[in-house]
């Protein structure tokens, strides 16, 4: 979910002053899957301006996918280290003992 928020693809054609010259696949292919506009922005950050808003529901997802999958990340590496903690090597001393 992370890298389909990375912002590697042309926009292409005009663009307002500004910004960024590239857009996310997720942006992209979110907007134009759900293109209907919300009758207020909406809170929608990028790396490159964190207080950028929409009104377009697509963007909108597309702009949170990045955020939501490095959270998700963040959340199994957090888990995979507190499961590797309970099985310290003071916890495995006497399971070594059992094989020859």
């Amino acid at each position: 979910m992370a890298a389909a928020g990375a912002p590697i693809l042309d926009k292409g054609g005009p663009r307002l002053p500004g910004t960024g010259e590239k857009t996310s696949i997720a942006s992209k292919y979110l907007s134009d899957a759900f293109p209907k506009k919300l009758g207020t922005r909406l809170p929608a950050p990028t790396l490159a301006n964190p207080a950028s808003t929409t009104n377009v529901v697509g963007r909108l997802v597309g702009r949170w996918v990045p955020w939501v999958g490095w959270g998700l990340m963040a959340y199994d590496l957090t888990t995979t280290l507190n499961r590797f903690d309970q099985y310290s090597d003071a916890d495995l001393q006497g399971v070594a003992t059992t094989f020859p």
